[in-house]
């Protein structure tokens, strides 16, 4: 059947991906700062094989290329359908000859790839999405299971315990020394040494949202996620291995970008510099750059025209958000009878993970690492049937497999390149180096950045920028909501959204959402949450006019979901009475404005002084609110009382529930001005409400300890 080609609304591709994340032989290789993103499933040909020396896999992938009809669109993108998947280190020992059999596997294979006839393209210049089918009919089918939203963890760490290394540092510098020796005796120029760390998922985490933590803190240009059978891949690499484009010639063209040479980013910017000027200075680790790009030089004239292997860029320093890398480009054209399978022969598994001369180390690295690499320094490859081909070096990589009752074990490898003035503790330090970003991405208690949605005017923005512009951000001309998310659901939605619309009333905006679309998207936004979190709707005029001029185009409204930090109960506070007054004058005071400012401020000052909040009072002198929530005090005497809205207040949502609540309970409960002294009566109890606190007993007002008593709800 001819080729389908449906549009899609853009999203994020790793949100579009996250519904497919137990999926079989579902792919993700997404490219961050690239132009390219895919996402793979569904494969109608499948190639998986335990050991690589029990098929003839080469054979087999160039007779299924001829077999199919095939014609590239002039806009088509690099990928577009044909075989793609792993292939393991291992896969490339059985290219090799006097390598003998690799040490003890685990549960992964030696291959595992798919074709696919159908997948979806993202491509983030133009910010599109668009699914290809070279079949037919299956476009509904996958469109429909992808994602809009990105996922967020709210209980972190992922890990149970900080990966664990295999070996003691004393083992492993006893390895490298070992190393060093073969070196020295002129067996090989260089050796890459890697060690293993193992690992645990806690129970309610997924290999996905390893994926997640990765790209979301330092993603980097080959990272990608691949489902098989009991089995899941995390990659966050940084090198490509081999790329195979059409030339104007006719004949493939190929670009190698080994990466051999690291320093670790430094605490300061000037620190930064001088890391990667050592880096490109380093005589140790530019001869071990020159030392692969002559290997691949090498690999790749096996299979190029006489004269074509060039080395345009040498010595190139990228930086990633953990490490610098020495970076070289090596380019070639294939002679004619050659293709991207031979050339996989010719040059796999990459030289800058092996070193040279690639077989002697090979052997060395079987002697000296106790079990099979795997995934590790193999590669995430894709093949199309006219010949395209791109691939990575699976570096920066995790290896996980399901151990039942919903647990994950996982492990990865780090390592260097060995040559013979290496100094152990310092190769092995430089695995530390490489591995953080895998370590801070199991172990960190952060919480994940927050995941948006915009509307321009009544309809879904296209993407998630908000226009510098835009009124809320220089006037401070628009107004927000804040709402909890927990167990996922959303406290008092329709009272929070009765709020928005007040406060755009007081502001004059209009053209807006409806509540029904709102609801809509805000229960989505709940239902992608792990634990609690925190949306905000924020609602501007829109861009345009100049002050007062309010001539905007389009109103703008954002809902950013935010997991939580800290959890209730929260606890007790420690405030202080600001300088800050609040304006009881102003319409402002009675609505959650973007234009508060002040309220920042306050808090700020707070914090300084040791506190966690700053108390407002009014222009009059009397108690307001909290920089952020409104004030319940319990009298001596047991009466309930929170200042009005004329007071400079705003009415909150956990305000009005306290309210009811304590209405329900039978209690007094008055709705009156506060004088300053009230807040410091002996018996007295003071609480700050908002709707992620609920209600949160005072212990202190400006040093002075107060009577903590049980909240009402």
């Amino acid at each position: 059947m001819p080729l389908t080609r449906t549009q899609i609304s853009w999203r994020d591709p790793v949100a579009a991906f996250a519904p497919l994340k137990d999926e079989a032989f579902a792919l993700l290789l997404h490219g961050p700062g690239s132009r390219w993103s895919y996402i793979c499933a569904g494969p109608t040909e499948i190639l998986r094989s335990g050991r690589a020396t029990e098929t003839d896999w080469t054979g087999r992938l160039r007779n299924s290329e001829r077999l199919r009809e095939f014609k590239r669109p002039k806009d088509a993108p690099p990928f577009c359908g044909g075989w793609a998947g792993l292939l393991s280190y291992e896969s490339g020992r059985a290219l090799l000859p006097h390598l003998g059999d690799a040490p003890q596997r685990e549960k992964w294979p030696d291959i595992a790839l798919g074709f696919y006839d159908a997948f979806v393209v993202f491509d983030h210049e133009k910010r599109t999405a668009e699914h290809w089918d070279w079949i037919g009919g299956r476009a509904e089918s996958l469109i429909d299971r992808l994602g809009e939203l990105l996922p967020v963890r709210a209980k972190l760490p992922l890990s149970t315990d900080p990966p664990a290394a295999r070996l003691s540092a004393a083992e492993y510098d006893d390895r490298i020394a070992k190393a060093v020796a073969y070196v020295r005796a002129g067996d090989c120029f260089q050796v890459n040494l890697s060690q293993r760390f193992d690992f645990e998922l806690a129970a309610d985490a997924h290999p996905f949202d390893l994926f997640f933590e990765l790209t979301r803190a330092s993603a980097a240009p080959y990272s990608a996620y691949f489902r098989l059978p009991d089995l899941a891949l995390v990659s966050n690499s940084p090198e490509q291995f081999l790329e195979v484009r059409a030339g104007v010639s006719g004949r493939y063209q190929v670009t190698t970008r080994p990466i051999k040479g690291t320093r670790p980013r430094g605490t300061s910017p000037a620190e930064d510099v001088q890391l990667a000027v050592d880096l490109v200075s380093s005589e140790k680790d530019r001869a071990e750059n020159l030392m692969i790009v002559d290997l691949m030089r090498n690999d790749l004239s096996r299979v190029s025209r006489p004269g074509s292997v060039e080395v345009p860029a040498l010595f190139t320093v990228e930086s990633y958000a953990n490490v610098h890398h020495l970076v070289s480009t090596v380019v070639a054209e294939l002679r004619s009878e050659h293709d991207a399978v031979t050339l996989l022969e010719a040059a796999f598994p990459g030289g800058s993970v092996t070193g040279a001369p690639k077989i002697r180390s090979m052997q060395i690295i079987s002697e000296l690492e106790d079990d099979a690499r795997g995934p590790y320094c193999g590669s995430l490859v894709w093949i199309t049937p006219d010949g395209w081909m791109d691939s990575s070096i699976l570096i920066r990589t995790a290896a996980l497999e399901d151990a039942g009752d919903g647990r994950w074990t996982g492990h990865f490898r780090a390592g260097g390149g060995i040559v013979a003035d290496s100094v152990p503790a310092l190769e092995r330090q430089e695995t530390l180096d490489k591995a953080s970003a895998m370590i801070r991405a199991l172990t960190e208690t952060s919480f994940s950045s927050s995941v948006d949605i915009l509307y321009v005017g009544k309809d879904r923005g296209s993407g998630n920028s908000v226009s510098v512009r835009d009124r809320a951000f220089l006037l401070g001309d628009g107004c927000f909501e804040t709402l909890r998310v927990s167990g996922g659901k959303i406290e008092g939605m329709r009272e929070h959204l009765a709020l928005l619309r007040q406060s755009a009333g007081v502001l004059g905006i209009e053209g807006f959402p409806g509540d029904l679309e709102l609801e809509r998207d805000l229960n989505k936004l709940a239902q992608s949450v792990a634990g609690e979190a925190a949306v905000r709707i924020t609602l501007s005029r829109g861009a345009g006019g100049r002050g007062a001029d309010a001539s905007a185009a389009a109103a703008v409204t954002v809902l950013s979901l935010s997991a939580l930090a800290e959890h209730r109960p929260y606890p007790p506070l420690r405030i202080v009475t600001s300088s800050i007054r609040r304006n009881e004058t102003s319409p402002l005071s009675r609505i959650k404005s973007t234009s508060y400012g002040d309220n920042l401020a306050a808090r700020r000052a707070a914090v300084q002084m040791g506190a966690d909040e700053a108390l407002l009072l009014n222009l009059a002198g009397r108690p307001a609110c909290l920089a952020m929530g409104n004030i319940f005090l319990r009298t001596a005497a047991g009466h309930w009382v929170t200042p009005p809205a004329s007071e400079g207040v705003r009415e909150g949502y956990m305000r009005g529930l306290v309210l009811d609540r304590l209405a329900a309970a039978g209690m007094d409960a008055q709705v009156r001005p506060l004088m300053a002294q009230d807040l410091r009566e002996r018996g007295a109890s003071l609480f700050g409400v908002n709707s992620l606190w609920g209600m949160r007993p005072v212990q202190t007002l400006d040093g002075h300890a107060v009577t903590i008593s049980p909240p009402v709800l």
